[in-house]
């Protein structure tokens, strides 16, 4: 095997990954879309208002406001865990809030 064989089979791999490579930082380029001022501050006004909703809820259940247990006690048959419920309610609003566990805040959120 001569040198020149041996280094063409020894960089031909090496240059088809770093095309690929090249390719996918391109196309992952291509795909991503500015997001306007205008649709950030919509995002976080619903998001913030569905999320203080969840909060005030959470707070009424924690403080044991009396209209909170008087409906809760004719939904369900959970009057004992109502405070139980609220601190988890504001525990999910507060990961939400967070930056690093708003992925985590938001499914538990939804659920």
């Amino acid at each position: 095997m001569s040198l020149l064989q041996f280094l063409d089979t020894e960089i031909r791999p090496i240059k088809i990954m770093l095309t690929y490579l090249n390719s996918y930082k391109r196309m992952t380029g291509l795909h991503e879309t500015p997001i306007t001022k205008s649709v950030k501050i919509v995002g976080y006004t619903s998001s913030l208002f569905a999320s203080s909703l969840m909060l005030i809820a959470g707070i009424m259940k924690v403080i044991g406001a009396e209209q909170m247990q008087l409906k809760m006690a004719r939904v369900t048959h959970f009057e004992d865990k109502i405070l139980i419920i609220g601190i988890l309610e504001l525990l999910i609003v507060v990961l939400y809030w967070i930056p690093r566990t708003m992925n985590i805040g938001f499914f538990l959120l939804a659920s």
